[in-house]
């Protein structure tokens, strides 16, 4: 008898396996069941768009109009119902009966999550109920604003129905890198006020102070969308408000919690412009087409230079913007927060330490770096201590300190120089060998000309010269101290109660440019030897043309600003159930000066003083 001998590889052996598991032929199949099912609400009705899911099959459906719905399911399976405002309830196919065809039916009422009705929503000046709010309250999760950024307002799109939200810069500081975002449309025109009143444990705040809180110091966020929720604001709340809580200190050993991170930040598109030789001839089409007789502003010889690369200082070709702008930037954010107490005191400290870092191109043709650096300072300490049994006091402290340094005139102006400036006229900066016994740098530039050819008395703007001319440093300093007192009324009768409220807030800030006038220089071409040398063009000659340049850096103060607020507020509470039904109410009473150390006049000098008196009475009836 002949032996046959059979071999296979182990790949072989792999995809033969493989094959096997994907023929279901090849196995026994659980039969299926289907599954007709219909989902009501308490009344009987049926609730559309009602997610069912099934956990082996992970099938994935939503009821119809109706509330039915339509499964192949295997005996064995898990069917999970979800529906916003309503408890998660699962299904086991097992402890249903088939019929005689094979099918099951299967009728669920949902049951309502009573636990997010009671929930306490922060609104205004106080806190509700969510099942006694008739107003338009979102609540913000803070963990959700822990996104990739320094900038909490760039956080927002995305998380507050309707709110709309954009950012306009990326380039820190000054809060030109803040979002701007509106809760109710652009309810004014012009330069009327459109964002909303922001206001952060109490305190009325900026943008920019948004801007600098950090998600690990937040306890709650809500936004006020409607008429009805901001109504105790008045005119303030127009536009809508956010209210911001930061966290106290809970009872028990001290806590610390530490975040360090590192972020890259890029540009998020950049243009992309034609090349240097395209720009030139459609430059002497556009200017033969306006004018047949004209003179070409660019000629054949330097075109065929530029295109050869015979010299870069004669035949220049500058990309402007990569010449200028870096590619990336590495930011870093540090935040230190430490919490603990007893029964009687808590304490919440946080420190917070960022570098924001522009993506200029740093050279080391000056002794100073002139790219965007933001450093911010925070430190807040909130402090609660029960001075009895019915009476509560809080201390906070906030301080925020911003410290900038950039070009003169900021990034934005940078960029804008670099997309609009001629990139074939000159060089950013000649070699200091070219005229060895020259102290300051050699920027390239040209004279500028008129319609007919002929020589103006202005220069071409150098992007690279007005990027690296210079330096800005702004400072900002921005403290709060608050009390507030809360006091327990029950003796009076229950479920009342009284608290005030009062901070100073004292802003300042300074702005200082230090910056040098650049020498521009040019080539000037001898048509015997075909070399050229350089020629100063605003040296202070007779023949000199533009601002003259200097050597060393100029001292000019620009903006300075002192502002103050004293805000002071009284207000009652009371919250009490009677059987089913819940009351509460509150009447608050506050008054506000703000005075500027910096008005410009008479009129803006004097103390600004709002006063006001509002009220909120609400009712509910639980029903069984």
């Amino acid at each position: 008898m002949k032996k046959t001998n059979f071999k296979i590889s182990f790949v072989e052996f792999l995809l033969f396996a493989l094959f096997l598991l994907a023929d279901n032929t090849c196995f026994s199949q659980t039969p299926q069941l289907k599954l007709r099912g219909t989902v009501l609400d308490s009344a009987g009705t049926g609730m559309q768009a009602v997610s069912v899911r099934a956990f082996l099959s992970n099938q994935a459906m939503l009821t119809d109009a109706e509330g039915k719905f339509t499964l192949n399911v295997s005996p064995n399976e898990t069917l999970e119902f979800t529906y916003v405002g309503y408890l998660t309830q699962q299904r086991k196919i097992s402890d249903l009966r088939p019929d005689a065809n094979g099918e099951v039916f299967l009728t669920l009422v949902m049951v309502r999550d009573n636990r997010a009705m009671d929930e306490v929503v922060v609104v205004g000046f106080g806190t509700q109920r969510k099942k006694s709010l008739v107003s338009s309250v979102t609540n913000v999760k803070v963990e959700e604003l822990k996104t990739s950024t320094g900038n909490i307002t760039n956080a927002l799109a995305g998380r507050v129905a309707g709110m709309i939200s954009f950012q306009t810069s990326g380039e820190p500081g000054r809060g030109t890198d803040n979002s701007q975002f509106y809760i109710r449309g652009l309810s004014t025109f012009g330069t009327g006020k459109q964002d909303p009143l922001i206001l952060i444990d109490g305190i009325e705040s900026t943008p920019t102070d948004m801007a600098r809180l950090q998600p690990d110091d937040i306890s709650d966020f809500s936004v006020l969308k409607d008429a009805a929720a901001s109504a105790v604001y008045g005119a303030r709340g127009a536009n809508g408000v956010v209210l911001i809580n930061t966290k106290s200190g809970k009872s028990g050993v001290t806590k610390f919690d530490f975040r360090a991170e590192n972020r890259l930040s890029t540009n998020t598109k950049n243009f992309a412009f034609a090349d240097n030789i395209t720009y030139m001839q459609l430059a002497n089409e556009a200017t033969l087409t306006r004018s047949p007789n004209a003179v070409q502003p660019y000629t054949k010889n330097k075109i065929n230079g530029t295109i050869a690369g015979e010299d870069p200082y004669l035949y220049p070709s500058n990309n402007w913007i990569d010449q200028l702008i870096k590619k990336y930037t590495l930011n870093q954010s540090y935040n230190l927060g430490l919490s603990g107490g007893t029964s009687k005191a808590r304490y919440y400290i946080a420190g917070w330490y960022q570098i924001n870092n522009g993506n200029l191109k740093v050279d080391p043709v000056n002794n100073f770096n002139n790219n965007i650096k933001l450093q911010n300072y925070s430190l807040r300490t909130n402090v609660n201590l029960n001075i009895t049994s019915t009476t509560e006091l809080i201390a906070r402290m906030y301080g925020q300190f911003d410290d900038y340094k950039g070009p003169i005139g900021g990034g934005a102006s940078t960029y804008s120089k670099a997309m609009w400036s001629n990139p074939v006229m000159f060089p950013a900066v000649y070699p200091s060998s070219m005229l060895p016994f020259i102290e300051h740098p050699l920027f390239g530039s040209s004279p500028t000309f008129s319609s007919d050819g002929g020589v103006t008395s202005t220069l071409y703007v150098n992007p690279y010269a007005e990027m690296v001319r210079g330096y800005s440093v702004y400072k900002t300093s921005n403290l709060m101290p608050q009390l507030e007192l809360k006091q327990n009324l029950k003796f009076i009768t229950q479920g009342l109660s009284f608290r005030s409220m009062a901070y100073v807030r004292r802003i300042s800030a300074f702005t200082i440019n230090r910056s040098y006038n650049p020498f521009y220089y040019m080539p000037e071409v001898n048509p015997q030897t075909q070399t050229y040398t350089l020629k100063a063009l605003n040296d202070g000659s007779l023949t000199s043309i533009g601002t003259v340049g200097t050597e060393t850096l100029n001292y000019a103060e620009s903006e300075k600003s002192v502002n103050s607020m004293i805000w002071a507020q009284g207000a009652f509470d009371y919250s009490r159930r009677f059987n089913k039904h819940d009351v509460s109410g509150m009447v608050i009473s506050y008054v506000s000066s703000y005075e500027s150390g910096a008005g410009g006049n008479v009129t803006a000098s004097l103390p600004q003083r709002n006063t006001g008196v509002s009220g909120r009475l609400t009712g509910h009836k639980t029903l069984v």
